[in-house]
């Protein structure tokens, strides 16, 4: 009897480790900006959209092609210009937010009722 116990209490134990690794998941996208697109942040519990706000960026050198083309001779200088730069902007996240890049708030707009099902555009009549 007592064996059986023991091994009821182990199972308990497992069971809630596991309920609390589905809690700690997060889900995060990353957002390729096209010429001219800024991100927007749709709040859904005050129905507000903002430009959404980043941390500072990170510029990023990759050195690689630049060595390479000194190598082959193509390049006299081993030069900044030669190098490939990325960079890199972290946005803020706040929570209940959605996040959608488009050119300008009107398209905001479009894209919420298409993907979304969200219709504010009764909403943006009456406040102007």
């Amino acid at each position: 009897m007592k064996l059986h116990w023991k091994t009821e209490e182990k199972d308990k134990i497992e069971n809630v480790k596991q309920q609390q690794k589905k809690q700690t998941l997060v889900l995060q996208k990353k957002i390729v900006l096209q010429n001219g697109h800024t991100v927007f942040e749709y709040n859904r519990k005050t129905m507000e959209i903002q430009v959404a706000i980043y941390e500072p960026p990170k510029t990023v050198i990759h050195w690689d092609e630049a060595f390479s083309l000194y190598l082959k001779k193509e390049v006299k200088k081993l030069d900044i210009y030669n190098a490939e730069m990325k960079t890199i902007a972290k946005i803020i996240e706040r929570p209940n937010c959605i996040y959608i890049s488009c050119l300008n708030k009107t398209n905001v707009l479009k894209i919420l009722k298409r993907d979304y099902n969200i219709n504010l555009y009764n909403q943006e009549n009456e406040t102007t």
